[in-house]
């Protein structure tokens, strides 16, 4: 059988004529973002955490992983949508998140036992749809452990199909290449005041973080953000 030339191809197929190999929807539609409202990294994420994409933030306790998650779902609060966050850590702290500017109304809080049941949870809730937004907190449960490829493979693919954000937390990276974008937050120093003769107060801390995983753009970045203690 002789070999068709591309475009000879794409004649008998019989497709318009705008599609080129190597083009899909994804690589020429623009991507949607959750901004977390730091605004150094948020240009270096071309405008926030993708929607319809797995991101993975992580780093040691302390570093400032909480404040970004707070940011995360207080965009989706504050845009008027539903968010859920899978709390394996068991950190979430309700008065700290509506500080932090988080509407408890439309926030779902669930409470797993076990990884394996954090993942489960996340896919119904995407499946599910109707969330702007999902976080996985697993803390330090997955440390040393990477998530199967089948359930890497069903998170990724529930997350496109939801259009939702989805963000997971851990100690160290677990999503491999299953997650489009991946941050690792490294705490640089503490601020403290004091006010008078008042005790004194920790008032958040300044932390380095590099975009080490870049599906959808370059990189190798490292941005300096002060955060704010959630």
């Amino acid at each position: 059988m002789p070999t068709l030339a591309p475009s000879e191809l794409l004649a008998r197929l019989g497709l318009p004529s705008t599609l080129r190999l190597g083009a899909t929807a994804e690589t020429t539609s623009p991507i949607a973002r959750t901004p977390l409202h730091l605004d150094a990294l948020d240009a270096a994420l071309d405008g926030g955490l993708p929607r319809g994409q797995l991101s993975e933030i992580v780093g040691p306790s302390s570093c400032g992983k909480t404040a970004l998650l707070y940011s995360f779902l207080a965009t989706g609060t504050g845009r008027g949508e539903v968010v859920a966050l899978v709390d394996l850590a068991d950190a979430f702290s309700p008065p700290a998140a509506a500080a932090a500017g988080i509407d408890l109304a439309r926030t779902l809080w669930v409470r797993p036992a076990s990884v394996r049941d954090a993942m489960r949870c996340a896919e119904l809730l995407l499946e599910a749809s109707g969330f702007g937004a999902v976080a996985i907190d697993l803390g330090t449960a997955a440390r040393g452990a990477r998530i199967s490829t089948a359930t890497g493979f069903r998170l990724a693919r529930a997350a496109r199909r939801s259009g939702a954000a989805v963000t997971l937390l851990a100690d160290e990276r677990v999503a491999g290449t299953f997650a489009a974008l991946g941050l690792v937050v490294r705490p640089l120093r503490q601020h403290w005041s004091r006010r008078g003769h008042g005790p004194t107060l920790f008032d958040g801390f300044e932390a380095e973080v590099v975009l080490v995983r870049n599906k959808l753009g370059a990189p190798g970045r490292a941005i300096t953000v002060r955060l704010a203690s959630p």
